[in-house]
């Protein structure tokens, strides 16, 4: 271990032991220590990463866009994705009806593009979205192209791949140098097969590529677990099937991010081990957590058990797989670790911490791009996260009658430590 890794494993571990002893609590401060392998760094936690100290704050909105029944370019059937402009306005996709709406600085509507459709200029199912310099980015899978406008304009150009993506991305981030990464996921079965007749547990495959602005294969970024997906086929009279499935609560999925250079973060949600890697997909960090994760407690199954039978009522086939993937057969023993990922601008990694439904997560917690744990960050429970600047984050936030609005919240950061 580094000299200076060591001196810093050792003064928290003094500092937990100061802080319990002040307090006459038995929670202190996880203890971290790190290693070089062949090259990449290797960061072990123990301990709750909860008992971290505080790295940074959010203050109350100074942007909010939204109304429950004001006018129509301002209500949100379903937003997808919200990012910022340069100048300080954000523009906001919407899954209903797949415009794209913009907005200034003070949240004052400049015009709005797009439409569902197949047409040019239109789209199915646009949820990841970006800015770079003055123009914005979509990626609609069910088209799989991109269409790029311009920000104040709403024209410009789709852009449809010389080489069809490999394996039909789901997801696709366009980096600062116009290429791209590229997220796809397959299973290891067809649960058609007649060999996979009845219920069957499968893990489903992240992969990520990196592409060249015409869409043609560069590299493999990383192949790694992604969901625990249970599939049933359910017989007919003629003897074939039609598969139902479902993937399994509480079987956390592996998430990722990346930042406009191509740097990317895997984080496998059940354990919370993260791989930090580059553009060429040559790992430069590993987090790992020494202690395992808890068991579920019986009230989170239960919550979560009622509120999947909810949506069943009119579906017995559908009852019938919730049934299935919460009996002991297949249900996780353990509570995930992670829901969500994102990076900063500020050479960091943002992780969610899990919680059993989206709208109640409300804990993240900061790392360096070398797998250094920073410190937590709280933020409103069910704050939705789409973008963490260098002073803001940008995110969604739902009332009590469920209508959506779009926040920006001052974000302050403490020193790092070091």
């Amino acid at each position: 271990m580094h000299t200076r890794e060591y001196n810093r494993h050792v003064g928290l571990v003094l500092l937990a032991a100061v802080a319990a002893a002040g307090c006459g609590s038995e929670t202190a401060e996880p203890v971290w220590t790190a290693t070089e392998r062949d090259g990449v760094r290797i960061v072990e936690i123990s301990g709750p990463v909860a008992e971290l100290p505080e790295y940074a704050t959010v203050g109350e909105p100074d942007l909010v866009i939204g109304s429950r029944d004001g006018a129509a370019e301002y209500v949100f059937g379903m937003v997808g994705a919200v990012r910022s402009l340069p100048g300080g306005g954000v523009f906001v996709t919407d899954l209903q009806d797949q415009m794209i709406r913009l907005y200034d600085e003070v949240g004052g509507y400049v015009g709005a593009f797009g439409g569902r459709g197949d047409g040019p200029g239109e789209f199915r199912a646009v949820f990841v979205a970006g800015a770079a310099g003055d123009s914005v980015w979509m990626w609609d899978p069910i088209h799989q192209r991109v269409t790029v406008v311009l920000a104040d304009a709403g024209s410009g150009t789709i852009v449809t791949f010389d080489h069809e993506p490999a394996e039909g991305p789901s997801e696709l981030r366009r980096l600062e140098d116009g290429s791209y990464l590229a997220q796809s996921r397959y299973g290891a079965l067809d649960p058609l097969d007649p060999k996979f007749t009845g219920s069957r547990v499968w893990t489903d495959s992240l992969v990520l590529r990196h592409l060249d602005p015409s869409g043609a294969d560069l590299d493999t970024i990383a192949v790694v677990p992604m969901r625990q997906v249970v599939r049933d086929v359910v017989p007919r009279n003629a003897g074939d099937g039609r598969p139902i499935g479902s993937h399994l609560p509480f079987g956390a999925e592996t998430v990722w991010a990346s930042d406009a250079r191509g740097t990317s973060v895997t984080v496998e949600g059940q354990t919370g081990a993260m791989t930090i890697r580059d553009l060429g997909g040559r790992t430069t960090a590993e987090v790992r957590f020494t202690d395992p994760p808890g068991p579920i407690p019986p009230s989170e199954v239960a919550r979560k058990r009622d509120s999947w039978f909810e949506g069943t009522r009119e579906d017995p086939e559908l009852r019938r797989m919730v049934e299935k993937v919460f009996s002991d057969e297949v249900l996780p023993q353990t509570m995930p670790r992670v829901s969500a990922v994102k990076m900063g601008p500020a050479g960091e990694v943002w992780v969610a911490e899990y919680a059993t439904f989206l709208d109640e997560v409300d804990e993240w917690v900061a790392f360096s791009f070398d797998g250094e744990p920073l410190g937590r960050l709280i933020l409103p429970q069910g704050f939705r996260v789409y973008e963490i600047g260098p002073d803001y984050i940008l995110g969604v936030q739902k009332d009590e009658a469920d209508v959506e609005y779009v926040q920006r919240l001052p974000l302050e950061r403490r020193d790092a430590p070091g």
